[in-house]
């Protein structure tokens, strides 16, 4: 049938449509709980925003996801790969938003690193890495340069876990090193 051959190109599997409905509420009742606490904060940051607006992202992907599961439909397809892919990055900016305030706060810098260029050296790392394993993934598709898409596609992994260890070393420092207290 079409819809197995689609399944079988675009996802490897098939999507579980269960799963996504689970996601998709799961995703819609965290977006209302941000509001609901955002709107009740008049001190709130910007960065709550970031939250809510990835919170309601994510469910419209894995609304997306539930549409590409029932319709084999590439468009479909997309927006629930995009979304769901990329809307992480947004959040994991929030991250090194409060990380940066956290260093600011302390007064203390790292690697000779102004805290305000925490958020900007990791969220371009991710970038990077998001353009390396897309591009790799895109690569692969034509057989011809299945190898350098593998390739590039474990170089954008890699390099992303190297940022992602180096960041956690840095949250762990901030959250229990002795001049952090």
């Amino acid at each position: 049938e079409m819809k197995e051959i689609f399944f079988s190109r675009s996802f490897h599997y098939v999507p579980l449509v269960d799963v996504a409905i689970a996601h998709t509420a799961l995703f819609a009742c965290a977006a209302l709980m941000v509001l609901r606490a955002t709107l009740a904060n008049h001190h709130r940051p910007k960065y709550v925003w970031i939250i809510l607006a990835c919170a309601v992202l994510e469910a419209i992907g894995y609304g997306a996801r539930i549409h590409a599961s029932e319709n084999a439909v590439l468009t479909s397809y997309i927006a629930q790969s995009f979304l769901i892919l990329v809307v992480p990055i947004a959040l994991a900016l929030v991250n090194y938003i409060v990380v940066g305030m956290l260093l600011k706060a302390s007064g203390r810098h790292v690697l000779c690193m102004a805290p305000q260029r925490i958020a900007k050296v990791f969220l371009i790392s991710d970038i990077v890495c998001f353009v390396l394993q897309s591009g790799g993934s895109g690569m692969m598709t034509q057989a011809s340069m299945k190898q350098m898409g593998e390739a590039n596609t474990v170089a954008g992994i890699v390099l992303q876990l190297s940022f992602f260890t180096a960041f956690c070393i840095l949250t762990y420092h901030i959250a229990f090193g002795a001049n952090f207290r």
